[in-house]
């Protein structure tokens, strides 16, 4: 049966026990992110002998995050039952396998859901002007943001946010927007680790598609993050998304030796 991570100190107690080249695991977006998910009351844990799993509640699925003994031939994965959807993911290197451990959880009922390639892109080889329709976004776009967000970003692999956080975001200036005569419609979003950008998410309204808005969101973004102290800009694009893979290779982002696979039980 899960339990709520209560606090911080709680879960760095349950983590340091699972960091070691001993246990196989998918948690780096946790590590990242795991003081968000406890303020907000929607991280989880259920632990046995040889493995612990998180669950990120996303309101509409969960998602998984595991530290599983390598030695994991006795790992009983009937706590991966919920109410709901479950969603984790796996990283590996182009042409690598997947991890044994991956077997259990397709054992479990969990079925592959789609993939994502990594790509970079070194910033200060490229600068552009600055395209006068993008901006930060402000805190009164929040609801046309969210919009064309739970529109077009798959919800189980997207990084979809709430209204709240979408808000923390522009407050931030973690968010780019684009207009078209006044009217919000398109957005990009990132997140800025270390010497690294990440860019998390990027829409264009539909009706506006193939007129080179997204090329002018990344353009100032490029141009943006190229003036500053940061390295790179990194971004996973789904495999079956052509145009955004166009777009990328236009700009010139490499592809990394990483692929993503995605797993669901629904």
């Amino acid at each position: 049966m899960k339990s709520l991570v209560k606090d911080t100190t709680e879960f760095n107690l349950l983590i340091k026990k699972y960091i070691s080249k001993k246990y196989l695991n998918n948690g780096n977006r946790l590590i990242r992110d795991y003081r968000i998910l406890i303020e907000e009351n929607s991280l989880y844990f259920v632990e046995s002998p040889n493995y612990i799993l998180f669950y990120e509640d996303c309101e509409d699925f969960y998602n998984l995050y595991y530290f599983i003994d390598r030695e994991h031939d006795n790992v009983n994965l009937e706590d991966v039952k919920c109410n709901k959807p479950i969603v984790f993911d796996e990283v590996i290197k182009n042409g690598d396998e997947s991890s044994e451990v991956i077997k259990c959880f397709l054992g479990s009922g969990f079925k592959k859901y789609l993939s994502r390639n990594y790509r970079e892109f070194k910033l200060g080889e490229k600068q552009f002007n600055l395209p006068e329709e993008v901006e930060f976004a402000s805190v009164d776009e929040v609801d046309l943001i969210c919009n064309l967000q739970d529109s077009n970003i798959d919800k189980y692999t997207g990084n979809i946010l709430s209204k709240e956080n979408m808000l923390r975001a522009i407050e931030d200036k973690q968010v780019l927007s684009i207009k078209d005569k006044g009217k919000t419609v398109g957005y990009l979003r990132f997140l800025k680790e270390k010497k690294t950008v990440s860019l998390e998410g990027i829409v264009v309204d539909r009706d506006y598609r193939g007129s080179g808005l997204a090329k002018k969101l990344v353009e100032y973004f490029i141009s943006y993050f190229s003036a500053s102290d940061y390295k790179k800009i990194a971004l996973w694009v789904r495999d079956d998304n052509l145009g955004a893979e166009k777009l990328y290779d236009y700009f010139g982002f490499e592809s990394g030796k990483y692929i993503c696979h995605n797993y669901i039980k629904f």
